[in-house]
């Protein structure tokens, strides 16, 4: 009787010992859990913790990021991450940040007015960088294109008073410009960036984009930076071919040729090994370095390309002698443009000597352009339209026979109107 009583005594010790299990040790085992990817169980440990204590604000950001993550084989739930990101706003509405990740979650499922109050309030409480740079994004799905631009001003301005580069805000405000044909607004922007002392290489690959570092073991006093934002993404982006094509869009021929012309030089002028390229490359490292969460794999191989620059690094120059040939062929530059065409074709084997060919057969050198198009059959002799439009050149300057010959080489190979040619010029 005396061992049951006491068997009954330790009993209801223990019972009330694991009642006595705090919000501070569930928080601390879903953390553990969390690290591990089970996200089910560090969710039930989370809602374990704010059940023992309803103003826990810790344990719900917590559960609000596990909801709004695709991980540890859990399906991301924007709507429950919207809740408990609304709980910690009713229960501390000053925190910082926590607006911007509502505001994401919003986003996420097209909610994208309300996402934009959730950034304005952001901004309004703390005049943030990132919430600026989300809303901006938010407003070109409305497409509310001027309000966006406004807002890569305000990043722009904040920035520069963090004296912090701004290319990729410049970038992307020039090519909004674009967008609505402020092609004048545009040219500034993109010399902007063109200034910034972080560019300066001939390929200007830079980053824009955004990360969220999250770490589960933030304790309560942290938790006013659970977010931050990094540029993390690569676009490519030349300011000289930017400023070229708003250029042309005004009708300024002669400018859009001085910017391709300038960005020959450059190619030309700066081997892979340009100090200015490897110190835009070594600010991109700088920022990926800064990350706390930064993925060592992107800087092993930032490191590599510093060391061994890629043999695409004069990116398609042949592409640029192309676009100035165009150009000039637009002004009326005939010469011009056959002197761009052939150096695209001597640069970069992609190009054919029958584009050379159809232009000199445009302006009637007929003997110049069957010279070009017997180049590029010689180079590819299953070249059909080189075939057919030499002998179009030289019916034209009366060679009928040596025409009928083209004509029927090209029919042999596949060409669609080779055939009609022959009937039309042949018989």
């Amino acid at each position: 009787m005396k061992n049951t009583f006491f068997f009954i005594l330790f009993f209801f010790l223990t019972l009330i010992g694991c009642k006595r299990k705090t919000s501070e040790q569930y928080l601390k085992s879903g953390n553990e859990k969390a690290d591990k990817f089970d996200c089910k169980g560090a969710i039930e440990d989370y809602s374990k913790a704010i059940k023992i204590n309803p103003s826990e604000i810790e344990a719900y950001f917590k559960r609000g990021i596990a909801y709004n993550l695709y991980w540890g084989g859990c399906n991301a739930d924007y709507n429950k991450a919207i809740e408990d990101y609304s709980k910690i706003i009713d229960l501390d509405p000053s925190l910082k940040n926590i607006f911007i990740l509502r505001g994401n979650a919003r986003s996420a499922i097209g909610l994208h007015k309300e996402a934009i109050e959730d950034y304005s309030k952001e901004i309004k409480n703390n005049n943030s960088l990132c919430a600026y740079i989300f809303r901006a994004d938010e407003k070109e799905k409305i497409k509310d294109y001027i309000g966006e631009i406004l807002d890569y001003s305000e990043a722009i301005n904040i920035r520069i008073k963090q004296k912090l580069p701004n290319f990729e805000f410049y970038i992307k405000r020039g090519d909004l410009k674009q967008y609505i044909e402020d092609y004048r607004g545009a040219i500034e922007d993109y010399n902007k960036a063109k200034e910034d002392s972080m560019m300066g290489t001939a390929d200007f690959i830079i980053g824009i984009g955004f990360s969220t570092g999250i770490d589960f073991h933030l304790k309560k006093k942290d938790l006013s930076f659970p977010y931050y934002c990094d540029y993390v993404g690569q676009i490519d982006f030349n300011p000289f071919l930017k400023i070229a094509d708003a250029k042309k869009k005004l009708g300024d021929y002669s400018g859009a040729i001085d910017e391709y012309s300038k960005l020959i030089k450059k190619v030309y002028d700066n081997s892979p090994n340009d100090p200015l390229r490897i110190i835009a490359l070594e600010g991109r490292l700088n920022n990926l370095k800064s990350d706390s969460i930064h993925n060592q794999k992107a800087i092993k191989e930032l490191i590599n390309e510093i060391k061994n620059p890629p043999k695409e690094y004069e990116f398609e120059l042949g592409k640029i002698f192309i676009l100035r040939g165009e150009l000039k062929e637009e002004i009326k530059d005939y010469k011009g443009t056959i002197a761009d065409f052939t150096k695209a074709i001597e640069t970069d084997s992609k190009y054919s000597y029958s584009i050379v060919g159809d232009l000199r057969a445009k302006i009637n050198d007929y003997q110049g352009a069957i010279i070009d198009y017997s180049k590029a059959i010689e180079i590819n002799p299953n070249d059909t339209s080189a075939l057919c439009n030499r002998g179009y050149a030289k019916i034209k300057l009366g060679k009928k026979e040596s025409a009928c010959l083209d004509f029927s080489k090209a029919g042999e190979l596949g060409h669609k109107y080779a055939y009609e040619m022959i009937k039309k010029y042949c018989n």
